[in-house]
């Protein structure tokens, strides 16, 4: 979990330093992060609301 949490709190403060989930769309608003040994969260990244949602993890 503290891997999880810690994935987290970067993707709140750099959305952007994740990977794009569509290796075809470079700056995509979906972006991928790995975590842990085996660990994925895929979120949506909203910059003009200034929002991130979490699609799946």
């Amino acid at each position: 979990m503290r891997y999880l949490a810690g994935v987290l709190d970067l993707i709140e403060l750099e959305p952007w330093a994740g990977g794009p989930q569509a290796p075809s769309k470079p700056d995509g608003n979906m972006r991928v992060m790995p975590f842990g040994e085996r660990g994925l969260v895929t979120y949506l990244v909203l910059e003009p609301q200034r929002e991130v949602y979490i699609v799946r993890v």
